[in-house]
């Protein structure tokens, strides 16, 4: 399974460069609030992952985090030097 959660790693780029500050708000957006649906509560990945959190296996994170700078970083990058 692809570990890459959009609504998750949109959250992370928005607070600037992922680093371990901003993963905390991927993994904000993944468990959700009071306020808000976290993304963990979609079909597919309550399916997939049976209440386990990716973010709790480092190679699961890893890969989160490769495929989150694949689909976001470079949109980021640009916008930094505009």
């Amino acid at each position: 399974a692809l570990p890459f959660f959009p609504k998750s790693a949109w959250a992370m780029y928005k607070k600037g460069n992922p680093d371990d500050a901003n993963v905390e708000a991927a993994i904000n957006e993944w468990r959700g609030s009071d306020f808000h649906t976290g993304e963990q509560y979609k079909t597919e990945y309550t399916l997939l992952y049976r209440d386990q959190s990716p973010f709790n296996d480092q190679q699961q994170a890893t890969e989160f985090m490769h495929w989150s700078d694949k689909v976001f970083g470079s949109l980021f990058r640009i916008r930094e030097d505009l």
